[in-house]
């Protein structure tokens, strides 16, 4: 399934959410949300927290593309 991209903030971005059915532990199933931040982030001049489009996990890790 694919959502509107959404911020912490739940302010709309540009991107998609893509939720998953995985197999969950012990049994049954649970939803994994990969969220697809294709505008990146652009905090200002020189910030290290600048980054072009990549995916985020549930453990806020960053995968560029």
């Amino acid at each position: 399934m694919r959502l509107s991209n959404v911020d912490k903030r739940g302010n709309p971005q540009p991107g998609k959410i893509y939720e998953f059915e995985v197999p969950a532990s012990g049994g049954g199933t649970r939803t994994v949300r990969i969220r697809d931040d294709e505008g990146g982030h652009d905090f200002g001049a020189g910030n290290p927290q600048n980054r072009g489009s990549h995916f985020n996990d549930e453990s806020g890790n960053h995968y560029d593309y």
